[in-house]
């Protein structure tokens, strides 16, 4: 342990304890001036061009071609475009481009050159001028002009120089290409689909909703009314009413989850092709777009817009243009034209009636708790989903919450089945069964006898009490599966589809309401195989 400093006799420190003191303030003082006023570097030979770090850098200003960019950090992180463009940018190729300018290195200074020297037109039409802001207030600046033919490298002047340098050609075609460089490669930036609430599908001036609650997803009554929504939801709408639901004067139709989860996708992740200039877009679209674009998807919900820096940060917003070719269809984003696949409005360009649920069943069957399939009056399975939280299974990977575990048949009853595919014969069933289109939609019909008893199924599903499911309450919700006999069917029922299966006509009945619809046969194949 270190001496401590002795008092004199008046309590006093030493004269050595305020030397060092004093020697101590000095120190401090010298350093806090050359951090804010570092010693000139020579730059003779060459050196770096930027002395900020890249998590200094809170700002960039970029001048090429009579345009200029903006590029500012927000107060979240994230990095915005402004000026001349205003668009989404790639917050990792903004990250990789501060990496290449803190890293980028400037030539030995040329001789009886100074400052912008007129003979390397920094004021030309080819010149580029970067300006980039730091915290604590720290400004640095660069001007590239005219290459060199000899050497193929570009002039470059500033960044702390008092003459003129040569720069690669390498980070003058980064400068040129900012902002394409930097910006999204992707329609929108990524959404979780969780966080939409609301989408607008816009066809020119006409205006289609979609609203989502009690985790399903809900279509406005179109302004045509049912006459525009195809042939078999007027067939089933005929027969049954628990697909639409009246909200606040309004009607609205069940729609298909997954048709939704696929919109989203489409209007947010499907890949830019190319990345416009301006002018090329005015050019390219500029006819072609009208009062209104020719489809427009607008996403809702709380915060789902990272970069607000145009509108709202609950809403973002894509417009589509007829598509150029079979390859190539104009996307309008913000202020910039993108092109991209055909993929991105497979959906918004098919009839409103693709939107509807038409599967066979309307419940999210997967949210039950507990189900039972009985074949011809026997035990099949018996199964319950586990509610606890997501953890490795053996394969070192995490499963998903909710998974569904097997009671019945139990583990090692049957020695060809081992206990991934036991456990998984629930998760199989219900997802299969949740996938099921309807053939035909078929009036109700109360006698049991509409399914014959030959390799007939029926499912058992139990809600528990405050159950998620939509429309559910707590209790039991019955399926019965069989082949249908034509003869119980009433008179002006009509022909039945034809199954691609090869398998006589199937029905999904639900003995609670009566409710008949023709399905494909695969659950009493499935079913067949699990007998043993």
């Amino acid at each position: 342990m270190g001496r401590k400093l002795a008092l004199d006799r008046r309590g006093s420190m030493p004269r050595s304890g305020i030397f060092l003191a004093a020697l101590l303030v000095v120190a401090v003082a010298v350093l806090f001036f050359l951090r804010r006023n570092p010693p000139p570097v020579d730059y003779t030979l060459g050196g770096k061009l930027f002395t900020a770090a890249p998590e200094e850098i809170d700002e960039l200003l970029l001048t090429r071609g009579g345009a200029q960019y903006r590029i500012n950090r927000s107060e979240s992180g994230q990095w915005t475009l402004s000026g001349a463009v205003s668009d989404f940018l790639d917050q990792t190729a903004v990250s990789n481009l501060l990496d290449n300018l803190t890293q980028a290195t400037g030539g030995r200074l040329l001789p009886g050159s100074q400052l912008e020297d007129r003979r390397y037109e920094f004021n030309g039409p080819g010149a580029v001028r970067l300006t980039l802001f730091s915290s604590g207030g720290v400004t640095e600046k660069l001007a590239i002009g005219t290459n060199n033919p000899v050497t193929g490298s570009y002039y470059g002047s500033g960044a702390g120089r008092q003459a003129c340098f040569p720069v690669s050609v390498g980070l003058r075609e980064i400068l040129s290409s900012v902002p394409a460089n930097l910006q999204l490669k992707t329609l929108l930036p990524g959404v979780d689909r969780q966080d939409v609430a609301e989408i607008e599908i816009w066809r020119g001036d006409q205006l289609d909703l979609l609203q989502r609650w009690h985790q399903r997803w809900w279509l406005r009554m179109p302004a045509a009314g049912e006459a525009s929504l195809g042939t078999w939801y007027r067939d089933y709408s005929a027969h049954y009413k628990d697909r639409v639901t009246q909200r606040e004067d309004t009607r609205w139709l069940l729609a298909d989850d997954r048709s939704i989860r696929l919109l989203i996708h489409q209007s947010t992740q499907i890949i830019v092709k190319e990345i416009l200039l301006p002018s090329d877009a005015a050019r390219l679209i500029g006819d072609l777009v009208g009062d209104h674009p020719w489809r427009r998807v607008v996403l809702k919900g709380e915060a789902i817009n990272p970069d607000p820096a145009e509108g709202s940060a609950d809403q973002l917003e894509i417009g589509f243009v007829q598509p150029l070719d079979e390859s190539k269809v104009p996307a309008l984003r913000r202020g910039s034209v993108v092109i991209t696949e055909p993929e991105a409005i497979e959906i918004v360009s098919e009839p409103l009636s693709e939107l509807l649920n038409s599967q066979a069943i309307d419940l999210v069957i997967s949210l039950a708790d507990s189900l039972v399939l009985e074949r011809e009056g026997k035990l099949l399975l018996r199964a319950h989903r586990d509610k606890t939280p997501a953890r490795p299974d053996e394969r070192r990977k995490v499963r998903p919450v909710d998974f569904w575990l097997t009671d019945y048949p139990a583990e090692g009853t049957i020695p060809s089945l081992d206990d991934r595919a036991r456990h998984g014969r629930g998760q199989n069933l219900l997802a299969n069964l949740e996938r099921t289109p309807m053939l035909r939609v078929l009036p109700p019909v109360e006698d049991p006898a509409v399914l014959e008893d030959r390799e007939r199924l029926r499912l058992t599903l139990w809600f528990a009490e405050g159950s998620t499911a939509p429309g559910v309450g707590a209790g039991q919700v019955v399926l019965e599966i069989g082949y249908i006999d034509k003869d119980m069917l009433p008179t002006a029922t009509g022909t039945l589809a034809t199954s691609e299966d090869g398998l006589a006509p199937v029905g999904l009945w639900r003995p609670a309401t009566g409710q008949l619809l023709q399905i494909p046969g695969y659950s009493i194949t499935t079913a067949r195989a699990w007998v043993q």
